[in-house]
């Protein structure tokens, strides 16, 4: 151990007993460590054994060179392992498991997935999971009403995929002046920021990411994205879809505007979509040219949608009729995803249609291997829960968990599904799966 170290070792030594008066000790004791040893003092062996341990510390920190003095307070910072082990039950008794509350959005395979990686993770850990699975990403009722029953249920820590932005903060923050440690999942809350680790991918790097596959989609499917895009979104009723929202149009409007700078003009009588587009362009400010651009090639309803016959009802009202120019449809997560891939096979338009949606649920790896489904991004709701429940393990055990864990995404299509890598992929979250 470095110098420096054990410096901060000794800036986070514990004075374990209130009647144990060290004045070369500093006193930096968190309120669930205060917990741990309360429980422990309750042991006269245990009391005996620590308070010699610091007596005879402190004896060589006055007696010894600085060195020794840094090594000895190391020593005591070493402790609050042991403190943490110590329980005062009776020989031959067990321990009592802890429990862990794991909070999903909705009832989709999705967060199957996230709930099998958190009860793996419990599994590992000795930790029991107790999983809450709300009816949709509306129902923010029902994960408020559980965290209000956190304290009372002896739940150790909550690991959640907030479903409000603001609803849930008060809980969440009464639970935290507990020492509750809190692990947000996919989402994050806004006005509450003292969440001990926030997991999952950026959504809007996942939707500029499905603007790049659906522009590459689109200029080999029609050569151009100027001259013949006109994109439908269908988003989800969640904080997340907006991100993903403005992640994809962020990536296709740059495309876009690229085109169209580079384009030449024909003669007004013949001017297409970008050609008057580029025309209306002249003279406006860069905002200017953006609202223009999303009013010539992007179709959004105000309305978000929450399961699967809503979106297929909206994208079937977009594209049923034969002079629908829609030529793209960008769904924001699984129900929608399924529901516009339904519309589209009933409005027979599966070959003039290019959609692009969100994870894997094994219907929607069907509609890609019926070429209905262009791509879809693939998360990792395995890796969310099963880091969520180590994460807070790591703060019931004192140690502090990352601040941001981003877990990535894979862009799936056709290619994908004969590659051996995506197979594997794929395969292990499909099996995770709400089979069992």
């Amino acid at each position: 151990m470095t110098e420096k170290a054990t410096e901060e070792s000794l800036r986070i030594t514990y004075n374990f007993k209130a009647d144990l008066k060290f004045p070369d000790i500093k006193i930096s004791l968190s309120a669930h460590e205060k917990r741990r040893f309360q429980s422990a003092e309750q042991c006269n062996s245990t009391d005996k054994y620590i308070s010699n341990t610091i007596k005879e510390v402190i004896s060589k920190m006055k007696t010894k060179s600085k060195r020794l003095a840094l090594r000895a307070a190391a020593s005591i910072a070493a402790l609050t392992t042991l403190t943490s082990a110590v329980s005062c039950t009776k020989p031959g008794a067990k321990e009592q498991k802890k429990t862990i509350a794991v909070i999903g959005k909705s009832q989709v395979s999705f967060w199957d997935d996230f709930r099998k990686g958190a009860e793996d993770a419990g599994n590992e850990l000795g930790y029991d999971i107790d999983y809450v699975d709300p009816n949709d990403d509306n129902d923010v009722d029902k994960q408020l009403d559980y965290l209000k029953k956190v304290v009372s249920k002896n739940i150790s820590a909550v690991v959640i995929a907030p479903n409000s932005p603001n609803e849930l903060n008060a809980e969440l923050a009464s639970l935290k002046e507990k020492d509750i440690p809190i692990i947000e999942v996919n989402s994050v809350t806004d006005g509450f920021a003292d969440y001990d680790s926030l997991i999952g991918s950026s959504n809007f790097d996942a939707g500029k990411v499905a603007g790049r596959k659906t522009a590459e989609a689109i200029i080999e499917k029609y050569e151009s994205i100027s001259q013949k895009a006109k994109i439908a979104i269908i988003g989800h009723s969640a904080a997340a879809a907006e991100d993903r929202i403005n992640g994809f149009k962020s990536e296709l409007i740059t495309r876009i505007n690229n085109e169209l700078s580079n384009y030449s003009l024909k003669s007004e009588n013949s001017l297409s979509i970008a050609d008057k587009t580029k025309i209306q362009d002249d003279g406006m400010t860069a905002s200017e040219k953006r609202q223009n651009i999303l009013k010539t090639y992007f179709v959004e309803t105000e309305k978000r949608f929450v399961d699967e016959r809503d979106a297929y009802e909206q994208a079937f009202t977009l594209i049923q009729d034969d002079n629908s120019d829609i030529t793209v449809i960008f769904a924001t997560n699984t129900n929608t995803t399924i529901g516009v891939c339904k519309a589209v096979v009933d409005a027979n338009k599966q070959d003039k249609i290019i959609v692009v949606g969100f994870n894997t649920d094994k219907a929607e790896l069907q509609y890609i291997e019926n070429g209905v489904l262009t791509g879809t991004i693939l998360q990792n709701p395995y890796i969310m829960g099963y880091l969520g429940v180590r994460y807070a393990n790591n703060s019931l055990s004192g140690k502090r968990p990352p601040a941001y864990v981003d877990t990535g995404v894979t862009y799936i299509d056709s290619a994908s599904l004969h590659n051996n890598e995506y197979v594997k992929l794929i395969t292990s979250l499909s099996d995770n799966n709400s089979e069992e």
